[in-house]
């Protein structure tokens, strides 16, 4: 996405917004639904890098902005630094951001690799240390994350100083989503995965705070053993419980539940392939969000003030689980070794016991700084208005 100045009236201080995706994407976003209101949005056009295009983004990307008028910036993924994004910044002459689609504390964890590697506590010098507690050493020099352990850490532990990628210009943390003022948008259609309205549904038939609502992402992949120990745990913990479970799943391909447990979870479970995540935690029925600590999972619970369950399987989503635990004190983590009695013990403490309620009463104060921050006057707003006056800025400079 970038971003450029001019004299004619414009959405917002005179910024004139490109938007660009790739072709598939793009298309996913139109079938969902997740661009009404921005596709006559004046000042805001949308751009696709074809299909072919996408093994060398920055031939594509320096084709495309030179179609166009030379951007007053650039807004980037901070994960397609590999498209030499920071390259093509620097051979139009333009200052660069890099979106980090992640939590501060999420981004200092990737940030310490180098840091461990160069105190060899990473690599790992034998497998033996995935094992032996040694993953459970504790790291207490990382301002602001002082006790956090190596195993909460993103799951880096075969880097080398080759693989480490340091991001070294300029970014911004942008720790709320942003809401887009004016026409009226259907805030929760942004899915680029086929909602379910069957789930709210049958929330609809539920008392306030008994469902767990169980979703681990459209990218975490488990498996069988594990879903079915998920499954029995949920089953044995006598609570009503909403499972998305994705096709996929499963060791990454579709599976056929056994039968048995197919049965057993009819009684107090209902399963779907997806569903507006948004509007699930936002229901008066749902107490409690088994998830895999993702940091847009972590936000959407946050802001309904849901307590959590965490399995946290990729990247930073450890340091994300650690933060709700410790920091935020809304949760409590499941752990890699998937047990039944453990899930069925943990849903039961979340829904049922008094470690719940404390939990769920932290959250709900959560909830209100949310809706402080991503107020008319917050500070989610407030750093919006910073970030585009230091664009028109350093587009005069």
């Amino acid at each position: 996405m970038y971003a450029q100045t001019r004299q004619a009236p414009a959405p917002y201080k005179g910024l004139y917004i490109t938007f660009v995706n790739t072709q598939t994407y793009h298309d996913q976003l139109l079938a969902s639904g997740g661009m009404l209101g921005l596709e006559d949005a004046p000042g805001f056009w949308f751009k696709t890098v074809p299909p072919d295009g996408v093994a060398n983004l920055f031939d594509c990307f320096q084709d495309l902005v030179a179609q166009l008028e030379v951007p007053a910036s650039i807004i980037c993924d901070g994960f397609l630094t590999f498209a030499k994004t920071i390259q093509a910044a620097e051979k139009l002459n333009v200052p660069i951001f890099l979106f980090w689609p992640m939590a501060a504390c999420g981004f200092m964890g990737c940030y310490q690799v180098k840091v461990l590697t160069d105190k060899e506590i990473l690599p790992l010098k034998d497998e033996i240390y995935l094992t032996n507690g040694y993953l459970e050493k504790e790291i207490d020099w990382i301002p602001g994350m002082e006790g956090i352990r190596l195993k909460d850490l993103p799951e880096f532990k075969n880097a080398t100083k080759h693989a480490m990628v340091l991001i070294t210009t300029t970014w911004k943390t942008l720790e709320w989503s942003l809401r887009i003022t004016g026409k009226e948008t259907n805030d929760n259609r942004h899915s680029l995965w086929k909602e379910e309205p069957e789930c709210v549904e049958w929330l609809n038939s539920k008392e306030p705070n008994s469902v767990v609502y169980v979703n681990f992402g459209s990218l975490a992949v488990m498996s069988v053993q594990d879903l079915v120990e998920f499954g029995w745990g949920l089953v044995n913990s006598n609570c009503y419980f909403l499972w998305i479970i994705r096709p996929n799943l499963a060791d990454g391909k579709p599976m056929v539940m056994p039968q048995e447990l197919e049965v057993a979870m009819k009684e107090k479970g209902f399963v779907g392939g997806w569903c507006s995540q948004e509007e699930v935690l936002d229901h008066q029925a749902v107490g409690g969000f088994l998830t895999h600590c993702g940091w847009g999972s972590i936000m959407e619970s946050l802001s309904a003030g849901v307590p959590m369950l965490g399995w946290p399987c990729l990247g930073e989503q450890g340091i994300n689980c650690w933060q709700m635990r410790k920091q935020w004190q809304v949760g409590m983590e499941v752990g890699k070794d998937v047990k039944r009695d453990k899930v069925e013990k943990l849903v039961r403490m979340l829904m049922d016991g008094p470690d719940g309620e404390r939990m769920r009463n932290k959250a709900l104060v959560w909830k209100k700084t949310a809706e402080m921050a991503t107020g008319s006057n917050g500070s989610s707003c407030l750093d919006v208005e910073k970030l585009t006056n230091e664009i028109i800025k350093l587009s005069r400079n």
